[in-house]
């Protein structure tokens, strides 16, 4: 039998199983949004699958600039004439994704060497959460409201730097996002297949974001040969059965498959 490197103890209902893990499965960090890549006035923005958009009021531009003279590009946001109030748009394509924090220097300074005043910044997340910045430092944004979002918006009455967005997806979409997924390139076929074996079993997906077929293939990345590839796969169905998530005929029909995936 092969051998595992970690142990994951997954809670499934009211039952708490142990349950191994071949090694090469872990959660990816969260993602942060630089904002170094674009030209100084861009329509938009797109860095790791997050796009800026800007109001018209904004002459349909956005500022992707040192404005706060740190060495680093970073995002501004300035008010219209008279300090008619601007507004960025954030979104991920209407994939939802979670903010964690961003850096905020509060006022910009103009290519003059001029100082635009902070005035009034709001960020509005799509479940209509709010955050407002008062001083210059990194923000916290609370689960609460800032999970699961499909966009949010960023206002000011004057202007405002940010930098060093960071956010969290959800790559494969199974509910689970990256952070705490364990497999976030999850096989989310409706049932188990092996090769052109398809066993009619349900591939469920667990709270740590990997399927019963990730499992499988885990198996198959890590044995040397046919025969321990199927050892593997019985260990990881006896246990599945076990725990009361598969019966024993659907483990036999998973077992049947391993034993035919010959490449």
């Amino acid at each position: 039998m092969m051998t595992f490197n970690c142990i994951k103890k997954l809670m499934l209902g009211s039952m708490t199983f142990l349950f191994a893990l071949a090694a090469g499965i872990s959660p990816v960090a969260a993602q942060t949004i630089t904002f170094g890549t674009g030209s100084s006035q861009p329509p938009s923005y797109t860095e790791s699958g997050l796009t800026v958009s800007a109001a018209a009021i904004s002459g349909g531009h956005l500022h992707v600039e040192d404005r706060n003279l740190d060495g680093d590009t970073d995002l501004m946001c300035h008010s219209g004439a008279g300090g008619v109030s601007n507004n960025y748009t954030f979104d991920m394509g209407g994939a939802p994704f979670i903010v964690i924090s961003l850096d905020f220097s509060g006022e910009a300074i103009t290519p003059g060497g001029g100082i635009f005043p902070l005035g009034t910044n709001t960020f509005t997340s799509s479940t209509g959460a709010t955050q407002n910045p008062t001083a210059p430092g990194t923000i916290i944004f609370p689960a609460a409201g800032w999970t699961g979002i499909t966009s949010f918006s960023w206002s000011t009455t004057a202007s405002a730097v940010i930098d060093n967005l960071v956010v969290v997806i959800d790559t494969d979409g199974d509910g689970v996002f990256d952070d705490e997924d364990e497999c976030v390139d999850s096989d989310l076929s409706a049932t188990v297949v092996i090769l052109d074996c398809d066993s009619g079993v349900e591939n469920q997906l667990f709270p740590n974001g990997c399927t019963i077929s990730d499992l499988i293939a885990e198996c198959a990345a890590e044995a040397n040969n046919h025969g321990q590839f199927v050892r593997c796969v019985a260990h990881l169905t006896n246990d599945l059965k076990k725990a009361g998530l598969i019966t024993g005929k659907e483990k036999g029909k998973i077992q049947s498959c391993a034993a035919k995936a010959k490449p």
